[in-house]
């Protein structure tokens, strides 16, 4: 947190053409004072990452017979094969949905790649990098995690409007 305060203190200073006095030694021993000093409650181990033999668990522990955990699962998937962002799926709270910022299913289309694979494209309205929006996407897996039928469930499981959020 601390370093990064000081490259925003750079950062600002290279913005109006500020020259910035410092001393890279004392820099470099308030950066290490910061880490010893930080209380172990600010500490933790890095999350595993996310892997299709984890997808497949969890696609054992869930009921994608319940609407529910149909629309987790497929919003897990699309968003894993995507490489997705949580937050270009997901909205904070229902009530924050917005239909020209959030994606819906009418986002949604089904086309070929360069190479002729079928592709389900996602058209996002808004990226937090690509506030005019960006088209990502997913091919079929073959595997437990299979991002299509995960989202053909949801779409079985949940009657969804055409311009409601994508995994209500």
């Amino acid at each position: 947190m601390v370093a990064n305060y000081l490259q925003g203190v750079h950062t600002w200073h290279i913005m109006y053409r500020l020259e910035l006095s410092h001393n890279d030694t004392e820099i470099e021993a308030l950066l290490k004072v910061a880490v010893t000093l930080a209380p172990t409650s600010s500490k933790h181990k890095p999350c595993e990452p996310y892997t299709v033999d984890i997808l497949g668990l969890m696609c054992d522990n869930l009921n994608l017979a319940d609407p529910a955990d149909a629309a987790v699962f497929a919003c897990l998937t699309t968003m894993f094969w995507c490489t997705a962002r949580v937050g270009e799926f997901t909205v904070p709270h229902l009530d924050a949905f917005n239909p020209s910022l959030h994606v819906k299913p009418s986002n949604v289309t089904h086309e070929k790649d360069r190479q002729g694979v079928m592709v389900t494209n996602f058209c996002l309205p808004r990226t937090k990098s690509a506030l005019l929006g960006e088209d990502i996407s997913w091919a079929q897996q073959h595997s437990p995690s299979d991002p299509q039928a995960a989202l053909q469930n949801h779409f079985n499981m949940n009657n969804l409007p055409m311009d409601g959020y994508l995994f209500a």
